[in-house]
């Protein structure tokens, strides 16, 4: 993503890579904390159940139906081959044990993926014209971020759709930076795979689309010159993402057709004609027509469209509104020993309500005057055209959701989560506060992670212990 090449200070963004140590004690210390019991639970806990349970189906060759597309249960898929996953185990029922080691190949891969999330964080603060000790605590505090580490410890979609997105967009930012069509190309296909996770992984597509249309390049020669450069160059950048994205998508589709030869559950979900294709197909493999992947495909899509609105109630959902104060948690996984182990995905509240509090505060300074609170006074400095692109990432990431219907959870609120952590490190160095805020912060992101560490890594803890823990009864 395209944004200013310089900090508030003036210093070109790679200076503050020289003195590397702090970046890798960050990543030394969220490898620890995301790795450490990663084998426990050594049952199917939450989600696995269904992430798991459609990986599996590429070993049978069952077609199945998700509302989401395939591609990172085909990531999971090929994870559990290598690691060896028996023969007909289907990750279900919830609370099913694992019969061997097989499952923690397969979380070992969104744990990594958590493992590097907060240095992303980190480097989009500085693409963003953060301080460097702002930066750094935000990728500190999003180590500590008890609900993104409890996702990232288990076989599921959300972390790996985070840091996909987020890993393209630091691709863009070293694309605008260097010029070097690589770093185009590698951002391009991590945001294809961002959206092979979920369809909302577009939210990460379209600030990139509008940082292309909104940003110039450097001026050279007369202004038709620049002009006519800038034009060709968007116009390729443009060109080059959709064709990586597309690409990548349909890879994966084509491969999800390919691993399931065979009649499944899926089929009742798909349109007469859908299943008059796959009926011929699997009669015939060899005379498929060379249309049935794109028609296929189409149809899949129809089919989601159709089915992502009817998702039953859950007692885990939660309304919009109350995600950025992570009100409602979600109930992950209890084992039957005394004292019990328990695992919740419960919000570390020293960290969500000063980025709750911070992102509003970056939204409304961004309001013109009239509409700007009174007591708000002016910015400390005028905002920069990469501010209004960070609000447009938060609120493409949040917004949609205000109109859906359908129960939704506190995981739907991770990518505009993300964009707050920029937004609060880029909101602290306006207001020119000290390094001593920054230590403060961080400190109290560490002992909120502290708090809810049994809850987070399944330790067994008495009753009385755990209703001292969970400080609100909505938690529960």
């Amino acid at each position: 993503m395209p944004f200013s090449l310089k900090t508030e200070i003036g210093q070109p963004i790679r200076q503050h890579w020289r003195q590397g140590w702090p970046w890798l004690l960050l990543l030394a210390v969220s490898a620890l904390l995301h790795l450490w019991r990663l084998a426990e639970p050594a049952e199917v806990a939450f989600d696995e159940s269904l992430v798991g349970r459609f990986a599996s189906y590429y070993f049978s060759g069952e077609y199945y139906f998700d509302i989401h597309p395939p591609h990172m249960k085909l990531i999971y898929a090929a994870l559990g081959a290598l690691a060896g996953v028996p023969q007909g185990f289907s990750f279900h029922p919830h609370g099913l044990h694992y019969p061997g080691g097989f499952y923690l190949w397969m979380r070992l891969f969104p744990a990594l993926c958590g493992t590097v999330l907060p240095l992303l964080v980190a480097r989009l603060a500085l693409d963003f014209g953060a301080a460097r000790r702002w930066a750094l605590c935000a990728g500190w505090l999003a180590a500590f971020d008890t609900v993104l580490m409890v996702e990232s410890r288990f076989i599921l979609n959300d972390i790996p759709l985070l840091t996909f997105g987020l890993a393209g967009w630091c691709g863009m930012a070293a694309w605008r930076r260097q010029g070097k069509k690589r770093h185009l190309l590698l951002g391009a296909l991590a945001l294809g795979l961002a959206c092979g996770v979920k369809w909302t992984g577009l939210g990460f597509v379209a600030p990139v689309f509008a940082a292309l249309a909104l940003e110039g390049f450097p001026a050279i020669g007369p202004i038709w010159q620049n002009i006519r450069r800038q034009w060709r160059a968007k116009t390729g950048a443009f060109l080059a993402i959709v064709a990586v994205i597309l690409l990548v998508q349909g890879v994966g589709y084509a491969l999800h057709f390919a691993l399931l030869p065979k009649a499944g559950p899926g089929d009742a979900y798909m349109s007469a004609p859908m299943q008059q294709r796959l009926k011929e197909r699997r009669e015939n493999p060899a005379g498929s027509d060379w249309l049935f992947t794109p028609y296929a495909t189409l149809e899949l899509h129809r089919a989601m469209a159709s089915y992502s609105s009817q998702v039953s109630g859950h007692p885990y959902a939660s309304p919009w509104y109350t995600w950025p104060w992570g009100w409602r948690g979600i109930f992950v996984w209890s084992s039957q020993s005394q004292p019990p182990e328990r695992i919740y995905m419960a919000a570390n509240i020293a960290i969500w309500w000063p980025l709750a509090l911070g992102a509003l505060y970056f939204l409304a300074a961004l309001l013109p005057s009239p509409w700007r609170g009174a007591n708000m006074g002016k910015p400390a400095a005028p905002p920069a055209q990469s501010d209004y692109l960070l609000a447009l990432a938060y609120l493409v990431n949040f917004a949609p959701f205000f109109f859906i219907h359908r129960p939704m959870f506190i995981y739907h609120y991770f990518p505009a989560l993300a964009v707050s952590y920029v937004m609060s490190a880029r909101l602290a160095t306006c207001a020119g506060l000290s390094r001593r805020w920054a230590w403060f912060f961080a400190a109290a992101g560490l002992l909120g992670f502290l708090w809810l560490a049994p809850v987070v890594y399944g330790l067994p803890i008495q009753a009385s212990t755990f209703n001292a823990l969970m400080l609100f009864d909505s938690w529960k």
